[in-house]
């Protein structure tokens, strides 16, 4: 590890690490830039010391799949921020290699490895530019304040600042934290925002097909308007309060107050719509009732682990383009945030 942080020192400790562990695509000279700029896009990762392991294993699963040069923040050190440079690389089917250049800063008390005019130089140029921040929001905002890179991309984690509160409280935090992202990041913060996602939702991605296919059979659509209810059960809370508001987002819901069973909503036509969250259940359900109908559902007793894998990372960065949907529920949840409960 080293305590000098000229970008140009690390560029040379980078080829001189590929020198040894790659070589350039098939057709190119061979030179270390070369490999460089067969980069996918600069990856950085800012993260607390104590999360590591589980970032590196995130990390990992890319190994070998995309060609990253990864820039990672690790916050927490007591020492002076040192800085240190590795390269890996595996062969690819198409005979290419495809490498990891790793540069990681232990940021300390001095704070060096957060300042812009440290890290920001060793982005690649004219390639996608990813921040992943698997903490608290209100970090990712302060983090942003200094420094005035613009990233293509932002990729939160909210499981690790809402995934383990109480049912109860788990909507108006995942509320409360979307609505200072779409202030920050939404379609009305400047003409070309970045794309940002969570990895929570993406994680939500197959459940959220399945309660679709529920209304696709013709006679079944009407009763989206007639709704009276919706009961989750044996879901992590986190999961259950972003499928809310995804729900709520796209069939018109406003105004929302706290209930003895979670939340109750109003409908577009004012009807009111109760929503139940999970009492930690052991057994997964999801339902729908409508008025004279018979509910509507899935689960039962079925095992649904709403994890986000290892591949949700890699979908992330294949996937620079919003999400339509997550935008909707980013606006959603401005609005929802500063409502008054009401009956």
């Amino acid at each position: 590890m080293s305590a000098s942080f000229d970008p140009a020192a690390i560029e040379r400790r980078i080829d001189e690490s590929l020198a040894v562990t790659g070589r350039p695509p098939e057709g190119a000279a061979p030179t270390t830039a070369a490999l460089r700029r067969s980069s996918l896009l600069t990856l950085v990762v800012v993260h607390p010391s104590e999360r590591q392991a589980a970032v590196a294993a995130r990390l990992d699963y890319l190994f070998g799949r995309r060609p990253l040069r990864i820039i990672r923040i690790e916050t927490g050190h007591s020492s002076p921020t040192t800085v240190d440079v590795s390269t890996r690389c595996l062969p690819h089917p198409s005979g290419d290699e495809v490498c990891f250049q790793e540069i990681v800063f232990y940021n300390g008390p001095d704070g060096r490895g957060l300042e812009a005019g440290v890290w920001s130089p060793l982005v690649i140029r004219d390639l996608p530019a990813v921040l992943l921040w698997p903490g608290e929001a209100a970090g990712l905002e302060g983090f942003l304040e200094r420094s005035d890179f613009e990233f293509d991309k932002f990729v939160i984690d909210l499981e690790t600042e809402i995934g383990r509160s109480a049912p109860r409280d788990a909507p108006r935090l995942v509320f409360g934290t979307l609505a200072r992202l779409a202030r920050r990041f939404g379609p009305k913060a400047g003409p070309a925002p970045p794309v940002i996602s969570d990895l929570a939702w993406r994680a939500l991605t197959p459940l959220r097909a399945r309660i679709a296919r529920l209304f696709d059979p013709e006679p079944a659509r009407p009763l989206l308007a007639r709704l009276e209810r919706v009961a989750f059960s044996g879901l992590p809370a986190l999961s259950a309060a972003l499928l809310v508001l995804w729900l709520a987002s796209r069939l018109g819901w406003s105004r929302w107050r706290s209930s003895k069973e979670g939340l109750v909503y109003k409908g577009p036509d004012g009807r009111a719509i109760d929503v139940k969250l999970p009492q930690g259940e052991a057994r997964f359900s999801i339902e729908f009732f409508a008025a004279g109908e018979k509910p509507i559902g899935f689960g039962r007793g079925e095992a649904w682990n709403v994890a986000c894998g290892e591949d949700c990372l890699l979908a992330e960065i294949d996937h620079l383009t919003p999400d339509p949907a997550f935008n909707e529920m980013l606006a959603a949840a401005a609005r929802f945030a500063g409502e008054a409960a009401a009956d």
